[in-house]
């Protein structure tokens, strides 16, 4: 038995046999809702359709819809997907993400606009004895 060779699909594209034996093709791109493809690959409905996704497809916001418009959540989130964020070294972001990520666990419900300076020392003074408060000095607001 020999085997064929394999068919090069698109970027992005990813290809399978449901249990129907039918090949379907999506397009998957990180960060952006599954499309289905219609017809066989590198066909002309099947290249219309992926330029369609390529140009057409709206990035998701991840984790958008778990957090209300306005609260500490929805601010952490907005930051991860900044540029101010992308731009860091990846080792500065993992740092950030891990601490972001323990505060959105702790207040991510409250209003960021009811958030005030004295709120923000009274945390940081409770984080005070605790070996993570130096990866904290980046913050504004830092004593």
């Amino acid at each position: 038995m020999g085997s064929r060779p394999r068919l090069r699909l698109p970027r992005f594209v990813h290809g399978f046999t449901d249990r129907h034996g039918k090949a379907r093709y999506y397009f998957r791109r990180p960060g952006y809702k599954r499309v289905a493809l219609p017809g066989l690959p590198h066909s002309t409905e099947f290249l219309d359709a992926y330029q369609a996704a390529l140009d057409g497809t709206p990035r998701i916001e991840v984790g958008a819809s778990r957090s209300g418009a306005g609260t500490v959540a929805a601010a952490v989130s907005g930051y991860f997907g900044s540029m101010a964020f992308a731009n860091l070294a990846e080792s500065t972001q993992r740092t950030r993400r891990q601490i972001l990520e323990r505060f959105r666990n702790e207040h991510g419900g409250n209003g960021i606009a009811t958030l005030g300076r004295k709120h923000i020392e009274k945390m940081m003074d409770a984080k005070g004895k605790t070996p993570g408060y130096a990866l904290t000095s980046w913050l504004p607001c830092a004593p």
